[in-house]
Parts: C-alpha cells; structure tokens; sequence
C-alpha cells in the first residue's frame, strides 16, 4: 500500500461558490509542487439547505464528483480523490453515512464553521465573535463530529481561537478537550494553511495558533497538514507554508494511504 507524503486533502474550487478555479487547474497547481495525491473537500450541501450560501447546489453534487472523477482518470501521476467538508450536527449523521455508504465519495472531513446563538440562529464564526455561550457550542459540536467516527480528520481545529473573547485560561481548556478527543479517536487535527494567507492579528497567523500546535505537540496527538486551497495559486503558496509552519514543533504527523476505496494515515 502506498504511503502519499506529497498531500493535499482540504481543497475548494469553483464549486464552493467562495473558491476560484476550475478542478483541472488544482490539478496542475499540486503537480507543480510534486503533490501525489489531491483531494477535493468542497463544502457539502445539506438535506435542509442549511447554510446554502457558502456552498454548492445539491443539484451540483453529481457533476462535482464527475468532474473530479475525470480528474483522477487523466492524471496519471496524481491519485484525485473526492470528498466534502461537513458542519457537523446529529440531525445530519444518517445523511454523512449514506453518502459515504454510496461509494460517491472517499472520505468526508469536519470543520465547524458555525455555531448556534442563544436566540437559536447560526452564526458564522468567521464574522462574529464568540464569547463563553458559543465557546461551549463550538465545542460540543466538534466533538460531536469527532466522536461520530464519520470523518477522516479534523479541519482548522483551532480556528475558534481568533474568534473567542473571553479568558484564554476558557479558550485553552477547550483546545485541550478537542486534543485529547481528537487522540483517543486516532483523528488526525489539520494544521489549515488558509488562515495563514488572512491578515495576521497582533503579528500572528489568525490561525494555526502556536498555542493549539504546542498542546497537540505535548499530547502526541496526530497531526495532518493541508492548504485549504480557493484558488490555484494559493496551494501553491499555503503548501510551501504549512510545511514550514509545521518544523516549529515535534508533531507526530501522520500521511494518507487509500486502499480498497479507504482513506487511512499511519506515521512513517
């Protein structure tokens, strides 16, 4: 079985409706950068259509992974897998498992990008600040999507850590919850390397947050790294910085092996 130490996993398109570029371009892009296996996590629409406007169609769903397909089939020297990036709720579990059950896709990925207010809206994590109340929302959601088993890793895990504006005592005892979750499920956590190309706050990427990465560090838990990619040019750009981003710590990294149409990690 092949061990891919060349990645991509967590990369948007056109399809997304917020990314750029057509799947072929991104193909072109990972091989500039000797990428061996290329995975397209576009943001999976919902039953509900729920969150619509940051994502595809539902009636775009079969073309995407099509296209992806022809991708994979063109390419000789780079694996093209298909996947879609999930918010996680429990309303949605049986929807995740039967498309994955269907053989559509490969692998499914989490990252929670909104939260429930107290009036009981969703907010965008993105554009609002979160104090203790959604602090404890995003967390239980993450988990959630954790311990559901349903995905192959964990997106930008510390995002909420630009967001938060309470204590950062709060903040870090919820980044060490996700941790130790994270681990005990063998789920590997992305280091994303979309927030390192967002204005920097104080100096400092808006995420990775060095604080999270030295807790995954101290924790041994696994560790995958991606681009997060809307355009061709930043995978580019954020494949070169994640990489560098991760020789700061001691992480036990983790890389991708897909066998008998499974996405697993195993350490080298």
């Amino acid at each position: 079985m092949k061990t891919y130490t060349a990645y991509n996993l967590h990369t948007h398109s056109e399809y997304c409706g917020h990314g750029t570029g057509k799947l072929e371009e991104y193909c072109i892009a990972a091989l500039s950068q000797g990428i061996e296996l290329l995975g397209f996590s576009e943001h999976c629409p919902l039953p509900d259509r729920r969150f619509s406007s940051s994502r595809m169609d539902n009636s775009q769903m079969t073309i995407y992974e099509k296209d992806a397909r022809e991708r994979d089939i063109k390419h000789d020297s780079l694996k093209v897998l298909v996947g879609y990036e999930c918010d996680y709720s429990p309303e949605y579990i049986s929807y995740y498992r039967e498309l994955l059950d269907s053989n559509r896709v490969d692998y499914l990925i989490t990252g929670t990008h909104f939260i429930k207010t107290r009036e009981g809206r969703y907010t965008s994590i993105f554009t609002n600040p979160m104090d203790s109340y959604g602090l404890k929302q995003y967390a239980d959601t993450l988990l959630g999507a954790i311990n559901s088993k349903l995905f192959s890793f964990v997106a930008h895990p510390d995002l909420f850590l630009s967001a938060f504006n309470g204590r950062k005592e709060e903040a870090m005892e919820v980044a060490l919850e996700i941790i130790r979750c994270a681990k005990k499920s063998n789920l590997p956590l992305e280091i994303n390397g979309n927030g390192m190309l967002k204005p920097k706050i104080g100096g400092s990427y808006q995420y990775p947050k060095d604080e999270f990465w030295y807790l995954v560090e101290k924790e041994e838990a696994p560790v995958v790294m991606n681009t997060d990619s809307h355009t061709p040019s930043s995978l580019i750009v954020s494949y070169r910085l994640i990489k560098e981003y991760s020789n700061k710590f001691k992480l036990k990294l983790v890389y991708p092996e897909f066998s008998d149409n499974k996405l697993s990690f195993r350490e080298l």
